[in-house]
């Protein structure tokens, strides 16, 4: 009787020690495979730290004109057409035409993300679109800087009788990412 109590003493001991043990290999393993992440803020696991967000107006080490051409070519590669009426490449000023990028019962969710709606807001919200504006001024032959500005709309319909396209202001979160992908492919076609 006393060898089968010491026996699950030394059982139980043994348990804790190996429970201790797989605790700290989950807890640090991850960390040294850049699964998990320390952001300050504790332990992050699944996702990278994100890249702080690049200035808005951006200092690009590249002419006004090679800039033009890389939004140029960013935006056909993603199939989203130029305003005509009011890009000016020459001045380097670029716009593009309105494009819807949601529709359906996530139209809210995807408006609160990017722009600024209203919590307390009961519109009925069924379309998303935005404008892209980009501005591009030379400050010497091999630098410019770069502003882009989104203008986002969401079409409003009351009760299915009317329906308007209702501004809403950004909260600059595409205009970044839009910077870094056009600075990252300026400073890539450079290099070639």
């Amino acid at each position: 009787m006393l060898g089968e109590a010491r026996f699950r003493l030394e059982h139980g001991a043994k348990m804790r020690i190996l429970f201790l043990v797989l605790f700290l290999f989950c807890l640090f393993v991850p960390a040294s495979f850049g699964q998990a992440t320390n952001r300050g803020d504790g332990l992050v696991f699944g996702k990278k730290p994100e890249d702080p967000p690049l200035a808005n107006p951006y200092h690009v080490p590249a002419g006004r004109d090679d800039i033009v051409k890389v939004i140029q070519r960013i935006l056909e590669e993603q199939e989203v057409p130029l305003n005509v009426d009011e890009s000016k490449p020459a001045n380097g000023q670029l716009s593009t035409q309105k494009v819807i990028y949601s529709k359906g019962t996530h139209v809210r969710e995807d408006l609160q993300h990017f722009g600024n709606l209203l919590q307390s807001s009961t519109r009925n919200w069924t379309k998303a679109r935005v404008a892209l504006s980009f501005k591009i001024d030379p400050i010497d032959p091999g630098h410019s800087e770069l502003f882009i500005m989104a203008k986002f709309e969401g079409l409003s319909v009351d009760a299915g009788i009317s329906s308007e396209w209702v501004a809403i202001s950004s909260r600059g979160t595409l205009e970044p990412t839009t910077i870094r992908r056009c600075a990252l492919s300026e400073s890539s076609s450079c290099a070639q």
